[in-house]
């Protein structure tokens, strides 16, 4: 089957959306489809990640991070070209949003289109929903199969893509994300904490930092990732005289960010909110890494608190350092969580799981 994947987020821009992309084509490739990954510009390291390329990305604010848009008076003319001339029988896209890539690939569609819908905002917008799903009609209505990564995203998106969804959840790639493999020894000399995400308000970094002023153990934290509020963290640190319980790794390469997962001690996410999924959750899980996350929503689809894993309301730093605590210094426990959440990936979000399914999908609308 010929497939076009389109996202606004991908490589070298590193995001949950950029990883569903990714993980999508690879494994449709690996089931024997031929994928097409069209996205926007990035600048130089565009040329590390191959993909069909049309406008460059601007990243702009909103719900405490920032989205992807590729921006370009050719933008809708290209797409129109690329859906005319690429002999698709799938278009499967991320959104769509007006006025991002897939948004203009369901106009131009010349076959069933699939669209997946990742946000979640606990915030609605009655009046522009409205007039979007008014104004936007009768591209919305192109859209064969709506898909919603969890119930959370079905019920933010309906809001302005009316209809029936089907819920499919993220997946991670098991083959890369796995116990076994290289390990970043450094790591596993002292207990770890692993934070991986952009540095903005929406990932909560700052309560991790604060939390650690109350565990009594001589853990240290490793954070993988940058972003705008990279300086604000490192001096939240500095201040609070824990420089040598942080070590702020910056940006990794896809090929080293599971070395990362596998080596840590326990990974945690203190998100605020917005989170539909949580990609990053099941990436430790499939690790063998334990997970304490925050309780919101989104990561409650994915976190069976006290089996798979801890949710705990990360704004309080004394409950956060103690559920910390709690998976650092008991092992059984850890073992526990480790165990369950392998079981959990391997039956439920593993990529070969989840591509199978995409692909009944895929044949359901062949004509």
């Amino acid at each position: 089957m010929r497939i076009a994947v389109v996202s606004d987020a991908y490589y070298p821009y590193f995001s949950g959306v950029t990883e569903y992309a990714h993980g999508l084509a690879t494994w449709l490739r690996k089931k024997g489809h031929s994928v097409d990954i069209i996205t926007g510009s990035y600048g130089p390291e565009d040329r590390l990640y191959p993909a069909i390329r049309i406008g460059r990305v601007h990243r702009i604010p909103g719900l405490g991070s920032f989205a992807t848009l590729p921006i370009g008076m050719d933008v809708p003319s290209m797409m129109r070209k690329i859906m005319e001339q690429g002999g698709y029988q799938i278009v499967h896209t991320n959104g769509p949003i007006f006025p991002d890539l897939s948004f203009f690939a369901v106009k131009y569609a010349k076959s069933p289109v699939v669209a997946t819908f990742h946000t979640y905002s606990d915030r609605g917008f009655p009046v522009i929903d409205a007039i979007y799903r008014r104004v936007f009609s009768n591209v919305n209505e192109k859209i064969d199969v709506k898909i919603a990564v969890s119930r959370y995203a079905e019920e933010t998106n309906k809001r302005f893509v009316p209809g029936d969804y089907v819920i499919v959840p993220n997946a991670v790639d098991t083959e890369r994300f796995t116990p076994e493999g290289k390990k970043i020894q450094w790591m596993l000399d002292s207990k770890t904490v692993l934070f991986v995400g952009r540095l903005d308000r929406r990932k909560g970094l700052n309560r991790l930092i604060e939390a650690f002023r109350f565990i009594k153990s001589d853990a240290v934290c490793v954070v993988v990732g940058d972003g705008p509020l990279r300086e604000r963290y490192v001096q939240q640190v500095k201040d609070y005289g824990m420089e040598d319980r942080f070590i702020f790794v910056g940006r990794v390469s896809a090929d080293e960010l599971p070395c990362y997962f596998r080596s840590a001690h326990v990974y945690t996410s203190p998100a605020t909110g917005n989170e539909s999924f949580g990609i990053v959750l099941i990436e430790a899980m499939a690790s063998g890494t334990p997970v304490v996350a925050s309780c919101i929503r989104g990561y409650d689809t994915v976190i069976n608190s006290g089996e798979n894993g801890i949710l705990v309301k990360t704004e309080n730093p004394i409950e956060y350092a103690r559920a910390l605590e709690q998976v650092l210094d008991n092992e059984k426990q850890r073992r526990k969580f480790i165990r369950n959440g392998l079981i959990d990936v391997n039956e439920k979000y593993s990529w070969d799981v989840v591509t199978n399914r995409m692909i009944e999908i895929y044949n359901s609308l062949q004509y």
